[in-house]
């Protein structure tokens, strides 16, 4: 799910802020870890678009033996 609206990145930023106040280690921590995951969702995104492409290539053999085209 894409949530580029601004409302939910101030809800994103209050929430770091609210982990910094609480748990300052843990919030450094994902400020320094986050742009290590920024690429690894992004890869996320290529594979799931890729599957679902290949998914109906590969069972439409099964939907035609199983007689549901």
């Amino acid at each position: 799910m894409c949530r580029n609206t601004g409302a939910a990145r101030a809800a994103d930023i209050s929430d770091v802020l609210v982990l910094l106040v609480m748990c300052w280690p843990a919030a450094i921590l994902a400020w320094v870890l986050w742009p290590l995951v920024v690429p690894l969702r992004l890869g996320g995104v290529v594979f799931e678009g890729l599957f679902k492409i290949l998914r109906p290539l590969v069972l439409f053999p099964v939907r035609i033996l199983s007689g549901r085209v």
